[in-house]
C-alpha cells in the first residue's frame, strides 16, 4: 500500500520532482499534491501506476512487519551490486550465516 507521505518520501530518495512523476504517471501535478500531502486519496489504479514508477526510478518499499513499519529505501545500483559481491568473495567463500 502507497500513502501519500510514502509517495513524498520515494520521490525525495530518488530525486524526482513532482511535476516530473505526475507527467510520468499522466497525472496532474494537483492530484499528486493533494494526494502527498493527505488531502486526496486517487483510485487504487493511479496509486498503483505511481508505485510502479517511483519502483522504476529506484525506490523499493518495505512492506509492514511485526516490528517495524512501511518505509522505502533506494535499490542497489548494478555497480554497487558488483562491489558487494567482490567484497563477500575476498579471502575466500564466505560461510552461511542466518542475515539475510
Amino acid at each position: 500500500m502507497l500513502t501519500g507521505p510514502l509517495c513524498a518520501a520515494a520521490r525525495a530518495l530518488i530525486e524526482l520532482s513532482q511535476s516530473r512523476l505526475a507527467d510520468k504517471v499522466g497525472i496532474a501535478e494537483k492530484v499528486l499534491i493533494q494526494f502527498e500531502s493527505g488531502e486526496l486519496e486517487p483510485d487504487g489504479a493511479t496509486v498503483e501506476i505511481i508505485r510502479n514508477k517511483l519502483e522504476e526510478y529506484g525506490a523499493v518499499f518495505i512492506p509492514d512487519n511485526e516490528t517495524m513499519g512501511v518505509g522505502v529505501r533506494l535499490k542497489f545500483s548494478r555497480s554497487v551490486v558488483q562491489k558487494l559481491a567482490a567484497f563477500e568473495n575476498e579471502g575466500g567463500p564466505a560461510r552461511h550465516d542466518d542475515i539475510p
